[in-house]
């Protein structure tokens, strides 16, 4: 009887493509929705991912990374007395913007970095890359993003924010839905922007293993009225995303959208399978005629709506991998985990299993005789 459902699937693909592309366009939306709304998370902590501070002060009421609140910078030296603390840095943010050829203006996070090996914000490899370069006054580097809009490229000058500036490097990734990223150096920085006040001091501790400990013990020298916040970089990382994923507006368009093409494809699945049986109902009737007990006919066609689930998974896969292609190539936020993949297509088989299930009520219903007439 097990092959008997891989034949029928065979000798008869017509009956069940609906419910095969009905489950793979449902695969596919959620997957491209989710790592969409991953990779658009990911991106909002894009600094903070690729930082070399071990511990982040902020305001205590902060909801997410990039919702950083001015807090008082004098606190770097209360910070200090902690024995295992080697540096303090601010964290300066601001918006900055340009005009494109049109005169349309962009809008772009600048963030003013020490531009030497203490600088805690940025990897080792961008200070390496960039450091010296920024040293000269009013000199940025800029996201290709930034760079695309204004139709940029190194050594070109520019206004930003009404300051003339000279474009001495263009970097990749580092950017977010509200635009690329600007660095200049501290000086440059507190020259073009009007804000001056700090939004997290970063530290660097001794040993980045006991950042927990240190955090605790940080966050208790300054007692519970305090009006700061120690946090890891892990556990401001989680922080983020989850107000990203789940209470953010963002995220509740995204996740309606999910849950709406999960039940679209539910109902579009259970139907074509639905018509699919119908389609054969004769067939079912015939073996029941011969003796073919309903238990074995249950089987057969769990097993059909199982292997359907699989090739409507398999084609949704193949689209995924495509699309993150594409993502690639224009630069796209799109992340989407294998475990996520792995538990969201468990998911959709038993789904599918539970609308060949739902199908069976038709053969149930149905006398042979009535079919074999």
């Amino acid at each position: 009887m097990v092959s008997l459902a891989r034949s029928s699937l065979i000798y008869e693909w017509r009956r069940y493509l609906a419910a095969v592309l009905a489950l793979a366009f449902s695969a596919l939306l959620i997957y491209i929705q989710i790592g969409l709304m991953l990779g658009y998370s990911l991106s909002m902590t894009a600094i903070l991912n690729t930082s070399r501070a071990d511990l982040w002060v902020s305001d205590q009421n902060l909801k997410s990374f990039e919702w950083g609140k001015s807090i008082d910078s004098n606190l770097e030296y209360y910070l200090r007395m902690h024995h295992e603390v080697v540096s303090v840095k601010p964290f300066l943010r601001a918006w900055c913007k340009g005009k494109t050829y049109e005169g349309e203006i962009i809008w772009a996070p600048i963030f003013g970095i020490q531009t030497d090996d203490s600088c805690l914000l940025m990897p080792k490899d961008f200070t390496e890359k960039f450091g010296k370069l920024l040293n000269e006054p009013m000199t940025v580097v800029i996201d290709r993003s930034f760079a695309k809009n204004l139709n940029l490229k190194i050594d070109d000058y520019t206004e930003i924010s009404d300051k003339r500036v000279k474009i001495v490097g263009i970097t990749d990734g580092y950017k977010n839905d509200r635009g690329g990223f600007v660095f200049a150096s501290e000086h440059t920085f507190l020259h073009m922007v009007s804000s001056k006040w700090v939004q997290y001091l970063l530290i660097k501790i001794k040993y980045p293993d006991r950042s927990d400990i240190v955090a605790q013990e940080i966050d208790s020298f300054f007692g519970k009225k305090s009006k700061v916040k120690i946090w890891t970089k892990k556990s401001l990382f989680w922080k983020s995303q989850k107000w990203q994923l789940l209470e953010s507006p963002n995220s509740l368009t995204f996740i309606f959208l999910t849950v709406l093409a999960l039940f679209i494809g539910i109902a579009i699945t259970n139907q074509s399978l639905r018509s699919a049986i119908i389609a054969s109902l004769k067939e079912y009737a015939a073996l029941r005629a011969l003796g073919v007990s309903k238990r074995s006919l249950r089987l057969v066609i769990l097993e059909e709506a199982f292997w359907t689930g699989l090739a409507g998974l398999l084609i949704a896969w193949v689209m995924t991998y495509i699309f993150s292609y594409i993502a690639v190539y224009y630069r796209l936020a799109f992340n989407i985990p294998l475990w996520f993949i792995g538990i969201s297509s468990l998911v959709l088989i038993f789904i599918s299993l539970i609308s060949g299930l739902l199908s069976l009520m038709i053969l149930y219903k149905t006398e042979p005789a009535d079919l074999l007439r």
